[in-house]
C-alpha cells in the first residue's frame, strides 16, 4: 500500500467482540509530495463491558511515514500485541509524530520491533514508542534509533502486577537527541 493517506483503518464501529490481525504489511510513501499520516490506524470506542479485544500486529514494513502505528481507545482490551515488525521508518515532521503510539488502551505489549527509526538526522518530535494512559503495558527487545525520544509515557502507565516494570530487556536504544 503506497501514496495514501491512512494505509489501514480500522474503527470499532458497535459494542462487539473484536479480534483482528494485521500481519505483513508493507504500507508507506515512495514519492516525496505524498504524505502517509499513519501505516496502521486502530481506533476503539471506548468502555465495553464483558467484550473480547484481541489486536495484533506482526510483520510490518512501514516506511516514511509520520505515524507507524496508532492503536487509540480499547479501554477494555484483553491483548493487544505490536510485535516482530522488521522496520518502521518515520518521516521528518515539524510535529510530534511516533513509531508506536498507544493512547488509551491496556493490557499492551510491544515486543521485537527491530528496526524503528528517523529518515533523517535530528527528528526531535519523533518518538519511537509513545504511550499514554497505558495501563498494565509491557515494551520488550524493540530496535529504536536516530529519533528524539526513544520510549515515552504520558498520564496513567502503571506497570503489570507482580512484574518488574514497564520496560524489559530494551534492546539497543539510542538516539543523536535522546530523552527520557
Amino acid at each position: 500500500i503506497s501514496n495514501i493517506h491512512y494505509g489501514i483503518w480500522y474503527a470499532q464501529n458497535e459494542a462487539a467482540n473484536i479480534i483482528c490481525d494485521f500481519n505483513s504489511n508493507s504500507i508507506g510513501t515512495n514519492d516525496s509530495r505524498e504524505t502517509c499520516n499513519a501505516g496502521i490506524y486502530l481506533i476503539g470506542r471506548g468502555n465495553y463491558d464483558a467484550k473480547t479485544v484481541d489486536i495484533a500486529d506482526e510483520g510490518s514494513n512501514l516506511y516514511d511515514v509520520w505515524n507507524g502505528i496508532q492503536v487509540l481507545n480499547f479501554k477494555n482490551s484483553s491483548s493487544i500485541h505490536i510485535r516482530n515488525n522488521p522496520s518502521i521508518v518515520l518521516r521528518k515532521a515539524d510535529f510530534a509524530h511516533y513509531g508506536i503510539l498507544v493512547t488509551d488502551c491496556r493490557n499492551v505489549m510491544i515486543s521485537d520491533n527491530t528496526d524503528i527509526h528517523s529518515s533523517s538526522s535530528n527528528n526531535k518530535n519523533g518518538y519511537g514508542i509513545f504511550l499514554n494512559n497505558v495501563p498494565h503495558a509491557s515494551i520488550t527487545c524493540n530496535d529504536i534509533s536516530n529519533i528524539g525520544t526513544c520510549v515515552g509515557f504520558f498520564g496513567h502507565c502503571p506497570n503489570i502486577t507482580n512484574n518488574a516494570g514497564i520496560l524489559h530487556k530494551l534492546c539497543r536504544v539510542y538516539s543523536n537527541n535522546q530523552t527520557e
